[in-house]
């Protein structure tokens, strides 16, 4: 007897019959061809045929029977295809169905992007497993379980090939699997020809500030040689204006003296001596004066020369019978000025003024000084005998040597002149600071 009404699975211990034939007599009342008779079986109710070794499990609706021998696992390789494609999580416009395309190009901004992906295995699909790798990104697989997708953000620009493989309810691996390949677009500041003008562009730049640097060096070097070529035409001025000046004066001194010393006995002849000594003497003072003034850096300014200028005029004339109206501006900018200019128009300013002294025969003079937009401007006539410009002796170097000064400094030197009819000198120069 096999069972009771509590459904407990139990042996019979009847003679004449084996535990085996009790069960097999039992078992082939029940119609097994449904599969499972429930998926809820009774404890202890089962028992294993020593002879055939098939198994027996009793359950709330009746027996199954099975040998553990013919239980296999499938073999059957799931293909795996892809079913979906999304970006930002949203369905895609694609060229081709997913499950057909070979390659999907993304622009760099589309940066979050996912797969579905299934196994076509429906015997238990939920036992399906998948692994999956985005080559070039990834180095293993990754294996998900019975996950069906796979998302990925911020991938650099460049090229990959997404896989996925998976098996069949069994566990079986289709190592073939399904891939595409993804490309996705660098941004044109991440292109190769952007990164060589890019590349080229720096070195231009670099090129550029080395020429800059290199040009700015040799600039001042440049200027340092101006400097000490300056100074060298300084230092020669100089010597030479002491030569030409004081030692003029200081050997017309001695000459006088030795002179003034045979005039002893002659009292008219010892005076005019010591008078010509005297005047020399003090010419000598004020050309010392002159070449002080120009040398100190001091004065390197038009406001300091206009004072200068009024100055030696008013004082020049104050000992001539030559009445000198001046017209000087109240104020004067300060530009700044190379001693050497202020040494040119000086020595052009002293000419003119003894000039007329000298040579004009006049009796009224004038001086005008002018400056406006870095330019100078000096006016000087006088009401004398004049002369004709063109007619001047050769051997007068005077009105040459203020046309070379004027020169010197880029700018004009104007006469203009006439028999009876007075002269007028005029003299104009941008304002020079080096």
């Amino acid at each position: 007897m096999l069972g009771d009404e509590s459904g407990n699975l139990w042996l019979s211990t009847n003679r004449g019959l084996s535990r085996f034939d009790l069960l097999a007599q039992k078992f082939r009342n029940y119609d097994l061809s449904d599969g499972l008779q429930s998926y809820e079986f009774n404890t202890g109710a089962f028992h294993r045929s020593q002879r055939t070794g098939e198994m027996f499990f009793g359950g709330i609706n009746g027996v199954n029977a099975f040998y553990p021998d013919s239980v296999k696992d499938s073999d059957y390789l799931a293909p795996v295809v892809l079913t979906d494609f999304k970006k930002f999580d949203l369905p895609a416009q694609l060229e081709e169905e997913i499950g057909e395309i070979a390659e999907i190009k993304l622009a760099y901004e589309e940066d979050v992007f996912s797969f579905e992906f299934a196994a076509l295995d429906f015997t238990r699909p939920e036992k399906n497993q998948y692994a999956y790798m985005m080559e070039g990104f990834e180095k293993d697989w990754v294996y998900c379980g019975t996950r069906r997708f796979a998302r990925y953000t911020n991938l650099d620009p460049g090229a990959y090939t997404f896989r996925v493989k998976g098996t069949n309810h069994d566990g079986v691996w289709n190592e073939a699997g399904a891939a595409v390949k993804i490309t996705i677009v660098p941004p044109f500041w991440m292109t190769w020809w952007f990164r060589i003008l890019s590349a080229l562009l720096m070195l231009g730049i670099v090129a550029g500030a080395a020429k800059h640097l290199a040009a700015a060096k040799l600039k001042k070097r440049v200027e340092e040689l101006e400097r000490q070529h300056a100074l060298e035409r300084e230092r020669g001025r100089i010597s030479k204006d002491m030569h030409d000046e004081i030692g003029a004066s200081l050997t017309k001194m001695a000459i006088l003296c030795e002179i003034t010393s045979k005039d002893f006995a002659d009292p008219a002849r010892l005076q005019s001596s010591l008078q010509k000594i005297s005047d020399t003497a003090r010419a000598t003072i004020d050309s010392m004066s002159e070449i002080i003034w120009a040398l100190n850096p001091q004065n390197n300014a038009l406001d300091n020369l206009a004072a200068y200028l009024r100055k030696y005029t008013a004082d020049f004339f104050d000992k001539t019978p030559v009445q000198c109206r001046l017209d000087f501006p109240e104020a004067v900018p300060s530009h700044a000025l190379s001693s050497e200019f202020r040494r040119h128009i000086f020595m052009v300013v002293k000419e003119a003024t003894h000039n007329i002294v000298k040579h004009a025969r006049a009796t009224e003079a004038e001086m005008k000084f002018l400056s406006h937009d870095h330019t100078l401007e000096i006016l000087i006539q006088d009401n004398g005998r004049g002369f004709y410009p063109n007619e001047v002796s050769s051997e007068g170097n005077g009105l040459r040597n203020m046309s070379k000064r004027m020169a010197e400094v880029g700018g004009k030197f104007e006469i203009a002149s006439q028999p009876e009819g007075g002269t007028r000198v005029r003299i104009w120069a941008k304002v020079k600071s080096s």
